[in-house]
């Protein structure tokens, strides 16, 4: 996911997570806090932060990433073709921690659509909860 829009003025903080040891870090991920330390959210995790490192994480180490607040809207892909999506469904974050799915679900609050189609791949704007 990238930031799309926000209504303050400046860029928003970049803050350092801890790593989960394995942990595969790449721009645009959304994070949670687990057990200590950055996981991927995924489904019906709420996400607090946006990853803007790439990396490996390794125990002790710290990834690059920025805090999710209300008033932020993020731009993402669809993993799967939304047809019938509308402004207002809500929606999950895909497997990958980037993408949103088509399914109904409670975590990212579609706003608009990049395209018509609405087809996989496309973009769509959310705000997380």
């Amino acid at each position: 996911m990238k930031l799309h829009q926000s209504s303050i003025l400046a860029q928003p903080p970049v803050v350092e997570l801890p790593c989960a040891a394995g942990t595969e870090y790449v721009p645009g991920q959304c994070l949670v806090i687990t057990d200590g330390a950055a996981a991927v959210a995924t489904g019906t995790t709420v996400p607090t932060h946006i990853c803007y490192g790439k990396k490996t994480g390794a125990e002790g180490e710290s990834v690059h990433a920025i805090r999710i607040t209300d008033d932020m809207t993020f731009s993402a892909q669809l993993a799967a073709a939304g047809s019938a999506l509308v402004v207002g469904d809500k929606v999950n974050i895909h497997t990958d921690g980037m993408k949103v799915t088509g399914a109904t679900g409670a975590v990212a609050t579609i706003v608009g659509f990049g395209t018509t189609e609405k087809a996989a791949g496309d973009e769509v704007l959310v705000k997380l909860k």
